[in-house]
């Protein structure tokens, strides 16, 4: 196999990415620092962080989509709504919410409001119907699921059949 010039790594190309390397450095260090926390009480994960974006950017752009755009303060503040409605429902840490909406705004802010509950998303397949939604939903086992008004018809045809009690 013959190798271009241009394919093999040299001493002078390493060289040359070791100014952007030391410049990433801070936020790597600060990275590493976020992935290993080890305290239970200290504050970590997607939804920290995604908190920590809005107090530090609060009328930057968080989330675009078709015109909308919805500022870091707008989505954080949406977020915590969703999350005090879940929480009220007993979602709590560890729990398994179930996620079957389509690709738009309202899905990441459940994501975010799932995340600082300490909850874990499971992304239902919204092409799913009838028995292989039944089958998705009931492999994560749920606490609870969120579904998006255009998914109802698909949800209501399974609903009786699915591992989740009635009221969530």
């Amino acid at each position: 196999m013959s190798h271009q010039q241009d394919d093999m790594i040299t001493w002078g190309k390493m060289l040359r990415k070791v100014p952007a390397i030391v410049r990433a450095l801070p936020r790597v260090v600060r990275g590493m620092r976020t992935a290993n926390v080890t305290d239970p009480r200290q504050p970590c994960g997607l939804g920290w962080q995604f908190e920590q974006a809005a107090l530090r950017n609060p009328e930057g752009a968080a989330i675009l989509y078709g015109d909308s755009v919805l500022s870091y303060r707008q989505a954080n503040q949406r977020a915590n709504r969703i999350a005090d409605y879940l929480h009220g429902q007993g979602i709590g840490k560890g729990d398994v919410v179930a996620l079957f909406i389509e690709n738009r705004p309202e899905l990441l802010l459940s994501v975010l409001a799932v995340a600082k509950l300490g909850g874990i998303c499971a992304m239902l397949n919204t092409s799913q119907t009838q028995a292989a939604l039944v089958h998705s939903v009931n492999l994560v086992n749920p606490v609870a699921m969120v579904v998006g008004a255009e998914l109802l018809d698909a949800h209501s045809a399974v609903r009786d059949h699915v591992a989740i009690t009635a009221d969530r």
